[in-house]
């Protein structure tokens, strides 16, 4: 691991979807972390320092948005970026991952260039302290 890059947790239950999203960050400077569900993304977020989180919804054992309450229940991750990435587009769906407390949304199947622009958006406003906490 490299220290310098920032880390990102990416919590899927789909192996293809991980590697591609490795795959993606890596090549773009990232350190990213993998977790197959929400219970595992917690341990690893709780053992590793994380910049920032993208969190499938569909997942067994705890969904994203559960992993995403959790997270936000902390004060300490209040300027955590997270980034909901599903295949759930309804706009109830958008509005739920909102309410528990993510920073953005990304329809699967996603566009490389429209997530990594996110990513860098999200990790930019977090670094700089233009992203807003979340008041729970």
């Amino acid at each position: 691991m490299d220290p310098t890059k920032p880390m990102i947790l990416v919590v899927d239950d789909e192996p293809a979807n991980i590697k591609l999203l490795q795959v993606y960050l890596s090549s773009s400077g990232y350190e990213p972390l993998s977790a197959v569900d929400g219970q595992d993304a917690l341990g690893k977020f709780s053992r590793q320092k994380v910049d920032m989180v993208v969190l499938d919804v569909m997942m067994p054992n705890m969904d994203g948005l559960s992993v995403c309450r959790q997270l936000r229940s902390d004060p300490k991750n209040n300027t955590l970026p997270i980034l909901i990435l599903t295949g759930m587009g309804a706009d109830s769906d958008i509005v739920k991952a909102l309410e528990a407390g993510a920073d953005d949304y990304v329809m699967k199947p996603f566009v490389k260039e429209e997530l990594m622009a996110k990513i860098e958006t999200l990790l930019s406003k977090a670094k700089s302290g233009s992203l807003p906490g979340r008041r729970r």
